[in-house]
């Protein structure tokens, strides 16, 4: 006669092996991955942070150095600094420059602040910003050296502004009329 165990009959007459995860065992991996998710997830937040510093510490060195170059240029192509027409000394400064034409005789360039961004514009025309679209400039100063000035010292405060962070600083740069007569 053959016996036939039951399902429930086979299992319970079997030595107890051990099938699976203790109870203590699971609260300890649990506990390990929950660890290193928290190491992981404070890292992506504070690499996400210092991406955020570094893109406006690139935007604000990007408009210094733009803006500043541009101005260094046009200073040192010009012939005279028409002082009557300029502002020195103030952080709404404007410097206009007589800069010399190919053909001869010289052309007005002017160089703004306005609305927190410094402008240039030439024989009267406006040509262009200086600055990015996210940087602002608070302070823009000419400063001569002589009289009449053939040295000018420049100052731009800048502030930028990328997402929730904001840096502002202070640059300064000083040119020579070379074609100064």
């Amino acid at each position: 006669m053959k016996i036939i165990k039951t399902f429930s009959e086979s299992r319970i007459q079997q030595p107890a092996s051990r099938v699976g995860f203790s109870l203590i065992e699971m609260l300890i991996y649990i506990t390990i991955l929950s660890v290193i998710m928290i190491i992981v997830v404070n890292t992506m937040i504070l690499m996400t942070g210092t991406m955020r510093t570094l893109r406006v510490s690139k935007e604000l060195n990007t408009g210094v150095i733009n803006s500043l170059s541009k101005i260094e240029n046009e200073i040192i192509k010009a012939q005279s600094v028409d002082e009557t027409a300029s502002v020195f000394d103030s952080v709404l400064g404007k410097l206009v420059l007589d800069s010399p034409l190919a053909g001869g005789g010289t052309e007005k360039v002017e160089i703004y602040l306005q609305g927190g961004v410094v402008k240039i514009n030439r024989a009267g025309s406006y040509i262009g910003d200086l600055t990015g679209e996210n940087t602002v400039v608070n302070g823009l100063v000419f400063k001569k050296s002589g009289s009449p000035a053939s040295l000018l010292k420049v100052e731009v405060s800048l502030t930028t502004s990328v997402g929730e962070k904001t840096k502002g600083e202070t640059f300064y740069t000083s040119a020579n009329l070379r074609n100064y007569k």
